[in-house]
């Protein structure tokens, strides 16, 4: 079933005065049926989205890519399905489910699902001085 993602729903999601619990694995198949999953072969959903933090679930189809970009601070990438290839500044990890990655910040990076996969990428954002 997809996920709903009314206004008054999200906001009560990224509500930062909360806890929040997640149910990862049901979020992720959620994804794997909606629209931009089947026809692209990715979807994601942000958890939380703060000034000091971003945490966002992501499923892959085997063969998906995510382009070269960079994170807007250190991050990590923890595979909770699947198997990923992060390729970044010259340096190629691969990483299976239940493993981690720390990445430095402003790193330019790609993703690609050598398995359908899901992770957690988790941000926090560097801010103006």
């Amino acid at each position: 079933m997809p996920l709903t993602r009314t206004r008054e729903e999200r906001e009560a999601r990224l509500h930062e005065g909360r806890l929040h619990a997640f149910e990862l694995r049901q979020m992720a198949s959620g994804l794997r049926t909606e629209q931009a999953y089947l026809e692209n072969g990715r979807n994601g959903i942000g958890l939380v989205k703060t000034p000091e933090l971003r945490v966002v679930l992501e499923v892959l189809q085997r063969g998906a890519r995510i382009g070269e970009h960079e994170a807007p601070g250190p991050a990590t990438v923890q595979v909770l399905e699947g198997e990923i290839r992060y390729e970044a500044r010259e340096e190629v990890h691969y990483l299976k489910a239940g493993e981690l990655l720390a990445v430095p910040p402003h790193a330019r990076h790609t993703v690609e699902a050598v398995e359908d996969s899901a992770f957690v990428l988790t941000i926090s954002p560097e801010h103006d001085r």
